[in-house]
């Protein structure tokens, strides 16, 4: 028998985790084609994460905590203040960016610790940590 922990639908939590972020980039992508979308919006996307114990990259603590990845696809440098991350389709302000620029192709790594550091000068942290059965997961415009 593995070690692998396993999602509540019986898969390896890694598999659930893409499965998780392949939904998370469609939905992006559907919505970023619908007309009515502004087109004045950066194109920034969460473009990855690891979850679910399986996040091999440190933070400054040294924990091995969740992250996730936002990349602009835009040919144009974008600022991420006012933006938000969240986990929560009932609260899309839940965890607030503070001014960072992402040049075009830049990625920025945001850890999913519950740990709520915002300091731009430094490794930032969710105030939420993702939950390794699978939940909601968003990018939020400040638009809402």
């Amino acid at each position: 028998m593995s070690n692998l922990t396993q999602s509540r639908f019986g898969l390896p939590s890694w598999v659930f985790a893409i499965v998780l972020a392949v939904g998370a980039i469609a939905c992006l992508v559907v919505a970023r084609s619908d007309p009515r979308t502004p087109t004045a919006m950066p194109p920034l996307f969460i473009s990855e994460l690891g979850a679910s114990g399986l996040a091999d990259i440190p933070d400054e603590d040294g924990d091995q905590v969740d992250w996730i990845e936002v990349t602009n696809f835009g040919a144009k440098p974008a600022n991420l203040a006012g933006w938000y991350l969240t986990d929560s389709f009932r609260n899309l302000a839940r965890w607030r960016f503070p001014q960072v620029n992402l040049a075009p192709g830049q990625r920025l790594l945001v850890f999913a610790s519950g740990k709520n550091r915002r300091d731009p000068s430094r490794l930032l942290h969710t105030n939420f940590k993702l939950n390794d059965r699978g939940e909601y997961l968003a990018l939020v415009q400040p638009d809402g």
